[in-house]
């Protein structure tokens, strides 16, 4: 896979005889400045006139660039949120914040279900006594809640 975060734009060169691999690493920098694709100064139909192509090819190209970080952040980010989560947990459990501590708990295994890491939880478990013979069954819950408007919550159910 191309490395488009190292590899060098080329300035002897207009944008139009850009390679595809040189074409995205610009677009790449163009994202990295702005903070997100739809943070760009540029819409994808003027970058593709920059380019000499079509605003379906920059929007493969932008898909690209996001599958790319996808695959190399990927393990960085899911390791130092689990590190952050965990020490988020403890500190929360130090505190008596047990429901806190709980709620980020479940948030952060949701997210890692959702980044196909975890697989989804039964929704019984079945849990054995001290050898008296008494069983515990415990029914958990989940509601399902969809953000459709892309707001950002934070671990206390605020947006």
């Amino acid at each position: 896979m191309t490395d488009y975060a190292t590899l060098p734009v080329p300035s002897d060169k207009p944008p139009e005889e850009y390679t595809w691999p040189e074409r995205r690493s610009e677009i790449y920098d163009l994202i990295e400045e702005a903070g997100h694709p739809r943070n760009l100064e540029r819409t994808q139909e003027q970058l593709g006139k920059r380019y000499g192509v079509s605003q379906r090819q920059i929007s493969d190209d932008i898909q690209a660039i996001r599958e790319y970080e996808a695959e190399s952040v990927g393990d960085d980010v899911r390791a130092n949120t689990s590190f952050v989560c965990e020490k988020a947990v403890r500190e929360l459990m130090e505190q008596g914040e047990f429901k806190d501590a709980a709620r980020l708990q479940m948030q952060y295994f949701e997210w890692l279900q959702e980044a196909g890491e975890e697989d989804k939880p039964p929704d019984k478990h079945e849990l054995s006594g001290d050898g008296d013979g008494a069983a515990l069954t415990l029914e958990v819950t989940r509601e399902v809640v969809t953000d459709d408007d892309d707001t950002d919550w934070d671990v206390d159910g605020t947006p």
